[in-house]
């Protein structure tokens, strides 16, 4: 399911072995965790197993992950549970082999805490040693370890609590800078509303970023000099309107025409041009048509001054 590892996973794992060893048989039929699931199978009771020892090794083999045991301490707890010292003494006897095997039983459960102490402090340095290096993954991997097989162990549990706040400010990070990326290419192709755009879901993650607030101030600028430079474009566009108006007023429409072609040329839709052209257009083909009326009635008039 894509899902983050857990120790939960290592439970089902070994809780397919202790069936497989006690049965024979694999308890979903050599099927995947996810196969069995969507086929709603279930593992079949082992006779061998009291009804308390069957719940725990179930409740290992749970298909749902938030149904099962969530460390392998658990498990084992709920498959060997805890005697009582003084009954256990009784069951055993007050032989002397007895308390030789009490004796070295302890002595076994002493090094073995000594030895998960050791892993403990060895999975405890090397997190430190990945949070100085700002490899955070490593660092909460370890301290997993360390606070599955110590949840009171304070400096574990600690650390384990700053490298993954630290991760997820490493991952904002880097999700912040890839904004910004953009939003860069946005501004060198001279598009500054989807530069803004970038600008805007980056300053979600995190307004007070240096990137952002660094690109905010650039993005700024930007549009100060586009103002700056659509400004004096206006200007020029205005002079050349005023210059065609003077064609158009002295009746050179050819002039008045081209020179509002020069600026269609750079910004088709600009309004000022256009109506210029159409000015200049309409008055040619009018002056155009009285020309050709008074041609006619040239024409006409030249017979008659002939006959006088």
């Amino acid at each position: 399911k894509d899902e983050p590892i857990s120790f939960a996973d290592d439970v089902y794992a070994l809780a397919c072995v202790v069936y497989e060893m006690l049965a024979g048989r694999h308890p979903y039929n050599n099927r995947s965790a996810l196969q069995a699931h969507e086929q709603k199978m279930q593992a079949k009771r082992l006779d061998c197993l009291s009804a308390r020892e069957w719940k725990a090794l179930s409740h290992g083999l749970a298909l749902v992950k938030s149904e099962r045991c969530n460390t392998i301490t658990q498990f084992a707890d709920e498959l060997f549970p805890k005697r009582n010292p003084l009954l256990l003494s009784a069951a055993v006897g007050l032989a002397v082999v007895s308390l030789a095997g009490a004796g070295w039983f302890g002595y076994s459960q002493h090094k073995a805490q000594q030895k998960v102490q050791a892993t403990i402090a060895e999975k405890v340095t090397a997190a430190q040693t990945c949070f100085a290096e700002k490899n955070f993954d490593c660092a909460i991997e370890h301290t997993l370890v360390a606070t599955n097989l110590d949840p009171l162990n304070s400096v574990a549990t600690q650390l384990l609590a700053s490298a993954q706040r630290a991760k997820e400010l490493q991952v904002n990070d880097d999700k912040i800078r890839e904004l910004i990326a953009e939003a860069q290419n946005c501004l060198q192709q001279q598009d500054l509303d989807c530069a803004a755009l970038f600008l805007q879901k980056a300053e979600a993650l995190g307004s007070h970023n240096s990137l952002v607030v660094s690109f905010h101030e650039a993005l700024s600028v930007a549009r100060a000099q586009q103002a700056q430079s659509v400004a004096q474009r206006q200007e020029e566009i205005n002079a050349i309107i005023a210059q065609a108006q003077s064609c158009l007023d002295a009746r050179d429409y050819t002039c008045a025409i081209n020179l509002a072609n020069g600026i269609l040329e750079q910004d088709a839709g600009n309004a000022q041009a256009i109506e210029m052209k159409q000015a200049a257009t309409s008055a040619q083909e009018q002056s155009r048509g009285i020309k050709e009326k008074i041609n006619r009635l040239m024409a006409d008039a030249s017979p008659c001054m002939t006959k006088k």
